[in-house]
């Protein structure tokens, strides 16, 4: 395959500064919460894997060639195109868990009535940096994965391969956003024309934010074409063999120069910035700021949870979108930082998933005080022969209150049975989401009473 999948960036403007740290940078002494990926790439690894996207940011169709082949040809003997400067970095990261209730406002494109709403939202693995560098704040990482999650952080990972790392200090964090966002204005708050949220309104359940380093190569590439010497920088995700690759768009520097590409560098140019300028992302399909998985209003609309991730990832790529979160010092003792391990997530996403049950059963009981319902027909489907336990329910369900159709058994119910039924079913989920919580939750709610009685 001659190139990975593309897809253009969202990034326009040009970084405010050097991508690049003093190597007599001192490494931050994180806290015992904070887990990091190790770099699965060495540095010679990495400028193998970044010399292509260097050959055709610096306009070198040359070196292009001989990266391609030094990397998916070695036996040849050729040589990749050298960076003027390569560093390794750990970028301070943060993922999310949270339940979140809002109101919001809705409307159809064929009736202009505005329907009100108390919308329960369910952010899982959300990103969001934990650092102000640009552009590199404003670019999403992936998600944790399932089977391969990051290890506990220690000082010897400062150094690995035998290089040293430069790593970036914890300087906000999601309890910062919390505030922020509840501030946002009314035309901030617009989702879609027919979808918007208020920002005052907003409550959070469960808001758990994982510290986790990820590890990435920047370097700088400088090559001469033309007459003109051209530059750009390429960021290499190396938390994995198959990392993200962030480049800089090379026709930024073309069309400030006024200068008419030979047509193959065009092409193999427009292979890699789409129609955007400025920075280009690749291998990207799965990465988003926002990952919300429920968006119960009261029930489960999938196009509103598109909608929300797409606000969000909008709302990210904004160059200020996080400007002025924090006082640079991160409260990494705070009971919400948790440390990204299995049963940490584990625990905080059953406590979550008992919340979308008990929210889908309230709003099927109040379906049940609607005027209009005067009876309610249960439908339980079952496959196969009765067991010895169901053949007298068969036999029952075949008087007057229902009948056997089949694998399909319908019951009719009275509406008082049911709603008794469904307030039973409520009670029982409140008091086993109660006896789930995680204990770190239930010790940050007491916390806040005993500060509430001392006020």
């Amino acid at each position: 395959m001659l190139l990975p999948r593309i897809r253009p960036g969202l990034v326009n403007p040009k970084p405010k500064h050097c991508l690049y740290l003093s190597n007599a940078a001192t490494t931050p002494k994180y806290h015992r919460k904070v887990r990091a990926y190790p770099f699965a790439l060495s540095k010679e690894e990495a400028i193998l894997e970044m010399a292509q996207y260097g050959a055709m940011t610096t306009l070198s169709p040359g070196n292009w060639f001989q990266s391609f082949m030094a990397q998916n040809l070695p036996f040849f003997g050729h040589t990749p195109m050298l960076p003027e400067r390569i560093q390794a970095l750990y970028l301070p990261t943060w993922h999310i868990d949270a339940e979140v209730e809002a109101k919001i406002h809705l409307t159809s494109d064929s009736s202009e009535e505005v329907k009100t709403r108390l919308a329960t939202v369910h952010l899982t693995n959300s990103y969001m940096p934990g650092f102000s560098f640009d552009p590199l704040t404003r670019f999403p990482f992936p998600a944790l994965r399932k089977n391969d999650l990051p290890t506990d952080w220690t000082p010897d990972m400062a150094v690995q391969h035998g290089m040293n790392i430069s790593c970036l200090p914890y300087t906000f964090s999601p309890l910062d956003l919390v505030d922020k966002v509840r501030d946002l204005a009314y035309s901030e708050a617009i989702v879609t024309h027919n979808f918007r949220f208020e920002p005052s309104s907003i409550n959070i359940n469960l808001l758990a934010g994982y510290p986790v380093l990820v590890p990435i190569y920047i370097a700088k590439y400088r090559s001469k074409f033309l007459g003109r010497e051209w530059t750009a920088t390429v960021i290499l995700d190396a938390s994995d063999g198959e990392g993200r690759v962030v480049l800089q768009d090379p026709m930024e520097q073309v069309q400030a120069m006024g200068i008419n590409l030979p047509s193959f560098i065009g092409h193999m140019n427009s292979l890699v910035n789409g129609d955007t300028k400025g920075w280009t992302e690749l291998n990207t399909d799965s990465h988003h700021f926002g990952r919300v998985e429920l968006l119960l209003a009261p029930l489960n609309q999938r196009h509103l949870v598109d909608e929300v991730n797409g606000w969000m990832d909008q709302m990210a790529y904004r160059s200020n979108a996080f400007d002025g979160l924090g006082n640079g010092q991160v409260d990494m003792d705070d009971l919400r930082v948790r440390p990204a391990t299995g049963e940490e997530m584990l625990t905080n996403r059953k406590w979550m998933a008992l919340g979308v049950e008990y929210v889908v059963t309230k709003d099927m009981l109040a379906n049940l005080s609607r005027p209009n319902i005067s009876d309610s027909k249960v439908i339980s489907i079952g496959f196969g022969r009765s067991t010895p336990g169901t053949q007298q329910q068969d036999e029952a369900s075949k008087d007057a209150s229902g009948r056997t159709l089949g694998p399909i058994r319908i019951n009719k119910m009275p509406v008082d049975d049911l709603t008794k039924a469904f307030k039973t079913k409520l009670e029982e989920l409140e008091k086993q989401r109660e006896e789930m919580k995680p204990k770190w939750l239930r010790d940050r709610l007491t916390l806040e009473g005993e500060r509430g009685e001392e006020s």
